[in-house]
């Protein structure tokens, strides 16, 4: 990241122990080289968009999940994120729990790169028409609404029909979304540098079915054949009810999630073995 930042807004989740603690602390570290600060928490989404008004950067305090909530909002204007993890994983924020104040004037001074994540666009339709419109970092998922129930969905690729997959539902993600849900259903690891897309299913019927990688033009289009109840959800967020004959299409968004990161090449394998301890014995 070129120059150094001027004005930062500093989201933080109440939820995550220590989180506003370290807000407070930030803000004043902040304060004294002189930078504009805003810091509100992350969960009050009505309060957190005017809080990135003509911000150059977004410190997020938490995990990967209050990471993926400021994304929602960062994609569009195009403001970087930097995450700081006080949560399990932190797969996608950069500072871990220890030595934060010392290790943020790097980042603030411009000592840092963007590494710029492709995002999704999830379109639900009914009868043709969209009623709802999403776009997500990591993942967008039509399943069940009751865990006793299989739904049916017939899958197309730009109106190629796939397949009709039955059994907890089917995932599409991103590369950064290759590690999270995906990764948990059997899907493969993809490096975040990559522009595909995948579709994987959830606990198919048929454990034939295995993850299927698109290109990022493709649009996937997911429907609803059944009167079980679904629901979509995109990165995790509140699902919404999906009916029978609803179809989502998911495709690249035209935004992107910018992440600030000191080293991204070497982050992202430290990041397998410190997570999700790939490649290391149990």
């Amino acid at each position: 990241m070129r120059g150094r930042v001027k004005t930062v807004s500093v989201l933080y989740n109440p939820a995550v122990p220590g989180a506003e603690e370290l807000s407070l602390a930030i803000d004043a570290m902040m304060a004294e080289r002189g930078l504009t600060v805003s810091r509100c928490p992350i969960e009050r989404r009505t309060e957190s968009k005017p809080c990135i008004d003509g911000a150059e950067l977004i410190v997020t305090l938490g995990g990967d999940g209050t990471l993926l909530r400021a994304a929602h909002f960062a994609a569009e204007p195009g403001i970087p994120i930097l995450g700081v993890n006080l949560g399990k994983l932190g797969f996608l924020c950069d500072i871990g729990p220890d030595n934060v104040l010392a290790r943020m004037p790097a980042y603030l001074d411009g000592q840092s790169e963007i590494e710029e994540r492709l995002m999704l666009e999830a379109t639900h339709l009914r009868g043709g028409r969209p009623i709802s419109c999403g776009h997500g970092l990591n993942d967008v998922v039509l399943g069940h609404a009751s865990i006793s129930n299989i739904i049916r969905v017939n899958a197309s690729i730009n109106g190629n029909t796939l397949t009709a997959f039955a059994g907890d539902g089917v995932i599409v993600a991103t590369p950064s979304g290759s590690t999270g849900y995906s990764f948990a259903a059997g899907g493969p690891i993809v490096h975040p540098a990559d522009q595909h897309l995948l579709l994987t299913p959830i606990n198919p019927h048929k454990p034939r079915f295995g993850s299927v990688v698109v290109p990022p033009q493709s649009v996937i289009s997911l429907e609803l054949d059944t009167d079980r109840p679904a629901v979509m959800s995109v990165d995790g967020e509140p699902a919404t009810p999906v009916e029978s004959g609803d179809v989502i299409e998911v495709r690249e968004s035209p935004y992107r999630t910018r992440l600030l990161r000191r080293d991204s090449e070497r982050y992202f394998f430290e990041a397998l073995r410190r997570t999700l301890k790939y490649g290391l014995e149990p």
